[in-house]
């Protein structure tokens, strides 16, 4: 089974991310098919793959607006956004 945390996805270039996209799209449709038709061995893996793509766009986007945070050793209230509530007081 493939894992979908995303300190594994933001290590990616945007093309791989592209690529993995696709395949988790893919992966979702096969899964769909397979619950319709009665062949689901596992019906919970549509639900990780879905949130797998969630991920992966997710970080598609913050390239595509430039946002470049780092995810891991990052501390409480760093990078935080002026104003959104998240700053340490």
């Amino acid at each position: 089974m493939r894992e979908f945390r995303i300190s594994r996805f933001a290590e990616l270039s945007v093309e791989e991310l592209k690529r993995e996209e696709a395949a988790l799209q893919e992966q979702i449709f096969r899964l769909r098919f397979q619950l319709q038709t009665g062949n689901a061995e596992n019906p919970a893996r549509i639900r990780e793959a879905r949130r797998g793509l969630a991920r992966v766009k997710t970080l598609l986007r913050e390239h595509e607006l430039g946002i470049q945070e780092r995810r891991r050793g990052k501390a409480a209230g760093e990078g935080a956004v002026p104003g959104s509530g998240s700053e340490v007081k």
